[in-house]
């Protein structure tokens, strides 16, 4: 049965479906099945929307999150895959996005954390969900860490 589900969550309805969830309840049940499989504890879900680098168009992604006083922060993990998600590419291109949790929205800003900053994330994130450190160990590329900061408090 469990399979079954994740096979429809992973199909475009399923995704239209756990993408509602998220806006819903700031959960994503695709999140939590797969957590369960690989021994984590799933992550608050948030709703990130970006232009996209290429074609301009606004694009959305649910993902998981972890917040440190006013900031977020994401991971481009995507399971260790050798490239970085597609969001990540947006982000490069168009800093400016806006983060959906649990309804409220929020304009942001974006930059890819390096250096002493990046690694004391990836050293909080992988503490919190040491999945990261092995999707890490699958890919030749470093995970980006996404920090977000509210665009109306840079002001």
């Amino acid at each position: 049965m469990e399979k079954r589900l994740i096979r429809f969550l992973l199909s475009k309805q399923g995704m239209a479906f756990d993408l509602w969830l998220v806006r819903l309840f700031g959960r994503s049940l695709l999140n939590a099945l797969m957590g369960r499989r690989q021994g984590f504890t799933p992550q608050p879900m948030l709703i990130l929307t970006t232009k996209g680098a290429k074609t301009g168009q606004w694009r959305e992604a649910a993902l998981p999150y972890f917040q440190l006083g006013e900031v977020f922060i994401v991971v481009g993990s995507k399971g260790g895959a050798p490239d970085d998600p597609a969001w990540v590419t947006n982000l490069r291109a168009h800093p400016e996005a806006e983060l959906s949790i649990r309804g409220k929205r929020r304009p942001v800003m974006a930059h890819i954390a390096a250096g002493d900053e990046r690694a004391a994330l990836w050293d909080h994130v992988t503490r919190a969900m040491a999945v990261y450190t092995r999707y890490q160990k699958r890919t030749d590329r470093e995970i980006p860490v996404v920090v977000f900061q509210d665009r109306l408090a840079l002001s």
